[in-house]
């Protein structure tokens, strides 16, 4: 697949449109922002780092000089953090919103809210976020979400007495659990709200994602993974084919082969039920409503 020749054909210009990317410094969450420039998006970036933030924004400000960037530092873990980016972002513009970020290999531990840090970062952390953004999103022509999955949610399923896979030593596990919640309950709430929505998943791909792993395991894995899987810049393109292109519910859009190689393909969701998809919204709902509850809100 030649990347240039696909993005010709699959994308449109987004001029006047702003784009709201959580992760946006990663491998992936960099390329994706390059893309969304050079087709004339403005640029709202989430992020953890500031210093890799403002990187990236001075980089691509370089190359395209008319874009409008602006930088929230939010730490995912911290609710407090992102009520205030979503309370800072209530009255901008927001035509899209990449939901990008994700942790799987950091040290474990029971966030202020009471969930694993994991679960939060990937899945409440980010919930939240949409929920606070639907009237912005509802003003805008286009009203897209697009939720990066992951093949990791198949192998978990849902346990009502642990929701958040506290208990279970796996990090891929609970990592996939948490996609898992965000996926199936953002079909539910964004369906509800008629927002066009999109779960795409780039397959496997060498990204920051891994920088917690040992400097042994790093070592093994670097050139293997160059070697068999998809670089970043072309891992990216099932997201802005999800972008671009609507959605049924229950399906997702990934590498057209084995979900790690090729070019973007939509299919059903074999893991998707529609009863499993509206439990895990309640659920969802109930968190939100506890973070309500329990925190300052904003």
């Amino acid at each position: 697949m030649k990347q240039e020749k696909w993005l010709k054909t699959h994308t449109k210009s987004l001029i006047g449109k702003t784009v709201a990317i959580t992760g946006a410094t990663g491998g992936i969450g960099t390329q994706l922002c390059h893309i969304f420039a050079k087709l004339d998006a403005n640029l709202i970036l989430i992020n953890r780092n500031l210093e890799r933030s403002n990187k990236l924004k001075l980089e691509l400000e370089k190359l395209y000089p008319n874009i409008n960037i602006e930088i929230y530092k939010t730490d995912l873990e911290k609710i407090e953090d992102v009520k205030t980016t979503a309370e800072a972002l209530r009255h901008k513009q927001i035509d899209i919103l990449i939901l990008n970020a994700g942790a799987y290999k950091i040290k474990r531990k029971t966030t202020s809210l009471g969930f694993d840090n994991l679960f939060q970062i990937n899945f409440i952390s980010q919930y939240f976020l949409v929920k606070k953004l639907i009237k912005n999103l509802k003003q805008s022509e286009i009203k897209k979400v697009v939720a990066v999955g992951s093949i990791a949610h198949e192998y978990s399923s849902i346990n009502l007495s642990d929701i958040d896979f506290s208990s279970v030593k796996s990090d891929s596990k609970t990592y996939g659990n948490a996609k898992r919640f965000l996926m199936f309950s953002l079909f539910e709430l964004l369906k509800k709200q008629n927002i066009d929505f999109a779960v795409a998943h780039p397959g496997i791909t060498p990204t920051n994602i891994t920088q917690n792993y040992s400097k042994t395991i790093n070592a093994i894995i670097k050139y293997p993974m160059k070697a068999i899987f998809m670089k970043p810049e072309k891992a990216c393109i099932s997201i802005i084919e999800g972008v671009f292109e609507a959605q049924d519910y229950g399906t997702w859009v990934g590498p057209k082969h084995f979900n790690i190689w090729g070019a973007p393909k939509v299919s059903k969701l074999k893991t998707f039920s529609e009863a499993e998809s509206k439990q895990i919204y309640d659920i969802a709902e109930k968190i939100y409503t506890k973070i309500k509850t329990e925190t300052k809100e904003i």
